[in-house]
């Protein structure tokens, strides 16, 4: 008879995945960061120490290599934005480290490290410093300092947002036509106007009224004595004039075109007066 073989343990079988897993993980990750670094050496140092300036220069040189970044040493010895962002733009650099600095009051050296980065114009900063240290040990000081600016080159540049496509220019295309506005009558005219009208049909109404009226006898007694004689030819030709003239000017606010216009009507029983902007 056979012996059925052991099966492996489940610790096992997932030790095994592990390895797939993280390999697996690596083959979707995004492309690596394409970044070219401009590197300005600008540390004070003597004249006799110009091989340890060039050794400074390539140190950082290779520690961005090391990382797969481009490196574009630079001979300028600028500092300020406004010639930063020149040397970017003429070596086509997205990231520029400008190292600075020089000797300290303890025999040693203090360096300043500057990451500006040319979309955004951020800076991310370093600053070195031995006590008591010769120049060799000042580089590897500064290189050693670079590291961690250079480590964050991936998450910097991640955090860019790219800039929209720019829309297409139409040819041959004009724009929409924009709607006139309506020059309807506003309902502030048309109540001015209406109650102009109703007010002259009133008024005038009661001008006929009180014209039809005058010469009238009142209180009449049985001997054809009257105690009262109607005088209403003044107070009802003027509000019959003052009816006519009221509802012709509303009839006018009414029909006039939509435009800046104003009218003023005065009554009174002994004149009428019209003002008005046309």
């Amino acid at each position: 008879m056979y012996r059925q073989a052991n099966p492996m343990p489940l610790p096992l079988r997932l030790l095994m995945i592990v390895p797939v897993i993280i390999s697996s993980s690596r083959a979707f990750a995004g492309p690596p960061v394409e970044a070219r670094v401009a590197v300005v050496n600008a540390v004070d140092l003597p004249p006799n120490l110009t091989d340890l300036r060039s050794k400074l220069t390539a140190d950082l040189g290779a520690a961005l290599k090391q990382r797969g970044f481009d490196s574009a040493p630079s001979a300028d010895s600028c500092v300020d934005q406004v010639c930063i962002k020149t040397l970017a733009g003429g070596l086509g650099a997205s990231d520029v480290l400008v190292v600075t600095g020089g000797k300290n009051d303890f025999l040693g050296y203090r360096i300043e490290l500057r990451l500006w980065n040319a979309s955004t114009g951020r800076e991310e900063r370093s600053s070195p410093e031995c006590n008591t240290c010769s120049a060799s040990q000042m580089i590897e000081n500064v290189v050693r300092a670079a590291g961690p600016l250079f480590d964050r080159l991936p998450e910097l540049h991640a955090s860019i947002a790219p800039l929209p496509p720019a829309p297409a220019p139409s040819i041959g295309t004009s724009p929409p036509p924009v709607a006139a506005p309506s020059v309807g009558r506003s309902p502030a005219r048309l109540a001015l106007g209406l109650s102009l009208i109703g007010a002259g049909v009133i008024a005038g109404g009661s001008g006929i009224f009180l014209w039809a009226r005058d010469g009238e006898q009142a209180n009449c007694g049985s001997g054809q004595v009257c105690a009262r004689v109607y005088d209403t030819r003044t107070p009802g030709i003027t509000l019959t004039i003052a009816g006519v003239l009221a509802a012709g000017v509303g009839t006018a606010v009414l029909l006039m075109t939509p435009e800046k216009r104003s009218i003023a009507l005065s009554v009174s029983p002994s004149a009428l007066s019209i003002a008005g902007t046309y």
